[in-house]
């Protein structure tokens, strides 16, 4: 007996036929979204920079148009976001160059280094449609301010700073008002402290703001070399020099404890040091005491001290 097949549709079978059809549309949607197309984009864009007198930030956004090759996916994006708020770009100053008054324009050539910030990673550039961009940066008041490094230093047994902390930049420029910009003489940096040192370091420190001026950097790089040392004493006499003929003079006392820090492994030789008070300084001075200075130390000492620092002298 023949077997009778049935053309009737149930509903089960238009939700599989749905399904397909839908699962092969999304198919070929994907792979077409995942073809490259020459396609051209427009995109706002607003800059930020530093430039010397002029606010960090531009007033007005600016469209860029360029002919790129690009991912359908990419197309639909920039299609989707086109007229929301403009892309920010860090822009160098070197890119941008002096119009009238308070503009400042790039030219297709400045817009090459940033076009993957502007159309993405993805894209590739055939050519920009834009000819000219225009910003304007409203003018500040600035002046250039030294950097102060606010910094705890603790060092390790016999080792100590064979130089100051440095730290780069020295200075920067601030901008704001004339009231912000004139009452600020320094700025310091967020407070470094390093402890247990015992070779060089090397670090990045932010510098602390301040309310209502803006700076060109917002953080430094500090350095400081650390070296380790041994102590050497040796007492010496005290040398009286310029002292006019005729004239006897006696120090008090007559000898002092100088005590060196000097580079590691051994104290240079002393033997050419000597303390010395000026006669001068003795004439100048109004209580008849003076302070002594310490001649003749070898690059290698670090630091000294000298005990006592102060002496008399007692014309005879």
């Amino acid at each position: 007996m023949a077997r009778k097949f049935s053309t009737r549709f149930t509903g089960r079978d238009y939700l599989a036929m749905g399904i397909s059809v839908l699962l092969a549309f999304l198919v070929w949607l994907i792979h077409n979204l995942s073809l490259r197309y020459s396609y051209l984009v427009k995109c706002p864009v607003a800059v930020s920079s530093e430039l010397d007198g002029y606010a960090g930030e531009s007033e007005n956004s600016a469209y860029v148009a360029a002919r790129c090759e690009m991912t359908g996916f990419d197309i639909v994006k920039h299609q989707s976001v086109r007229g929301n708020h403009p892309r920010k770009l860090r822009v160098k100053p070197v890119n941008l160059h002096k119009s009238k008054g308070e503009f400042h324009y790039m030219s297709q050539e400045d817009l090459v280094p940033y076009f993957h910030d502007i159309f993405g990673d993805d894209a590739k550039l055939e050519y920009f449609v834009t000819d000219t961009l225009f910003f304007r940066f409203k003018q500040m008041n600035y002046k250039k301010v030294p950097v102060r490094a606010n910094a705890r230093l603790d060092f390790k047994p016999q080792y100590m700073a064979s130089s100051d902390l440095k730290i780069v930049p020295d200075s920067i420029l601030i901008y704001g008002n004339k009231d912000a910009v004139d009452c600020v003489e320094t700025v310091a940096t967020e407070f470094i402290e390093l402890s247990g040192l015992n070779g060089e370091v090397y670090g990045e420190a932010r510098i602390e703001p301040l309310k209502g001026v803006r700076f060109s950097a917002d953080k430094v790089e500090y350095s400081l070399a650390v070296t380790r040392y041994v102590s050497a004493v040796v007492t010496l006499p005290v040398t009286l020099v310029n002292v006019p003929p005729g004239v006897r003079v006696q120090v008090l006392p007559y000898e002092a404890e100088l005590e060196c820090r000097c580079v590691f492994p051994g104290a240079e030789d002393l033997d050419m040091a000597r303390i010395v008070v000026d006669y001068n300084d003795f004439v100048s001075s109004l209580s008849g005491r003076c302070t002594a200075r310490v001649e003749g130390l070898s690059s290698s000492v670090l630091d000294f001290s000298l005990t006592p620092w102060v002496f008399e002298c007692v014309v005879l």
